[in-house]
């Protein structure tokens, strides 16, 4: 036990008490509170429109799905009525490779590899429906957690994670690695790994806290790791030049 010098017992229990970081992902019905939508009737319209017609949308993918369910999710609705159509969806992007597993797009993507953010999309997206674990638990003779692990560590390319291994990926030229590595993390997050163990992988390569876009993907995987000394109130103040004049953020 830590020797405690101190005569108050206030600032540790105010560690002790402290929530873990929870992103959309991860968020539990009880955090999600009352709030006010505009044009909230406008929003569930949609979401009926979608909830009718999304598997018949031709070029239907899993980020696609991820984002219905995590509207459902906040709606308060009940998406039961079609889970077994999006989780074969789902089932039908996976790809096996010696020793690991991840996801594809979509089940009609050509894509020959799979990558990190379609596994996060559909890990995600089977937790939303609440068929993660016995997804897990599908292939007796497999282990499915292993396998998906495997590739995720597999697509360590020079220290970074890379959103696939395709070298004619047009989103591993063009992204950075920072995006991918939040992906990453929620992916493992949801596999049960801890993090931490991995700590020095997955921030080994984050840049300084730069003026661009990529800062918000940074920003939430220092979170996880409970780092904030490298936070500084600048950061969060270039962000604000991007609220347009109805309140929201392009």
């Amino acid at each position: 036990m830590a020797k405690v010098d101190e005569t108050s017992a206030y600032p540790y229990k105010t560690v002790f008490k402290k929530k873990p970081f929870r992103s959309f992902t991860f968020a539990i019905d009880d955090d999600i509170g009352s709030f006010f939508i505009p044009e909230y009737n406008k929003i569930v319209k949609i979401y009926r429109f979608f909830e009718k017609n999304l598997l018949n949308f031709r070029n239907l993918n899993l980020e696609n799905i991820y984002w219905f369910l995590l509207l459902g999710k906040y709606l308060r609705e009940d998406i039961s009525t079609i889970s077994r159509e999006l989780i074969k969806f789902i089932t039908g992007c996976e790809i096996f490779e010696e020793n690991s597993l991840g996801f594809k797009f979509s089940p009609e993507a050509k894509q020959k590899k799979p990558d990190n953010w379609s596994t996060f999309f559909a890990l995600a997206s089977l937790n939303l429906l609440g068929q993660l674990d016995a997804y897990l638990s599908t292939h007796p003779r497999e282990n499915v957690k292993e396998k998906i692990i495997n590739f995720i560590f597999k697509t360590r390319e020079k220290g970074r994670f890379v959103h696939c291994l395709n070298k004619d990926c047009a989103i591993c030229e063009k992204t950075t690695p920072i995006r991918t590595s939040l992906f990453v993390i929620e992916a493992l997050i949801l596999l049960d790994f801890d993090i931490k163990l991995k700590l020095d992988v997955l921030l080994k390569n984050f840049e300084d806290l730069k003026k661009n876009y990529s800062i918000v993907f940074q920003l939430l995987s220092l979170k996880y790791f409970d780092i904030i000394s490298d936070v500084e109130t600048n950061h969060l103040k270039y962000l604000h030049q991007f609220q347009q004049n109805n309140g929201g953020f392009s």
